[in-house]
């Protein structure tokens, strides 16, 4: 066996896989930031009492505070659950935002975006099978939902499960033929290289 080719043809298999890594995480962040309700921050969680504005991560904090003050006041009120698991979510405070995403669900029956954005913090959390099943709630939810398929891939793949991980890919085809990856690469040509390797 001739090492330069072994060498080379596993270069592409790592490639793919942090490829397929970093693509993920950016379209499931810029999923989320896009379809969550937005938290209303009023211009006191911009500012400092001295006038001086304050960083994002600041802002970001206040706005968990105020959440987490109103879900211990009223801890019925799903919709604010759910705004501050969107916020731990993109805190990257997984089991935090598992734990409010779950309280919300316990209260309303959410949507196949939430589920993806469950799966997608248990998959973080490092609890892929939860995250699997996420994933399968969102598709059942919304049978043309592509994000859930996309990531259910990543996680197969992830598990050392190919064969799985192409076939939620091409269930992704068929809803849409020309679906993309995060970083605008086509699904369809990614299952060709997974099959070549």
């Amino acid at each position: 066996m001739n090492p330069s080719s072994s060498s080379g043809k596993s270069l592409p298999i790592l490639l793919w896989t942090v490829i397929f890594l970093c693509g993920f995480l950016a379209g499931v962040g810029f999923a989320a930031y896009k379809l969550r309700p937005a938290v209303s921050v009023g211009s006191e969680a911009n500012s400092s009492p001295n006038g001086v504005p304050n960083s994002p991560a600041v802002a970001q904090a206040e706005a968990i505070g105020r959440l987490e003050a109103e879900v211990t006041a009223k801890p019925d009120n799903y919709q604010a659950w759910l705004r501050l698991g969107h916020l731990y979510y993109d805190s990257g405070q997984a089991e935090k935002a598992i734990q409010a995403y779950n309280r919300s669900l316990a209260l309303h029956d959410g949507d196949a975006d939430l589920y993806t954005d469950l799966g997608t913090m248990y998959r973080l959390a490092g609890q892929p099978e939860k995250a699997i099943a996420s994933f399968d709630k969102a598709c059942a939810l919304d049978a043309r939902h592509q994000q859930c398929r996309f990531n259910k891939g990543v996680v197969l793949f992830e598990m050392n499960k190919p064969e799985e991980a192409l076939t939620s890919w091409h269930e992704l085809l068929t809803i849409s033929p020309d679906a993309r990856t995060p970083e605008g690469g086509k699904v369809a040509d990614l299952i060709k290289e997974m099959k070549k390797e």
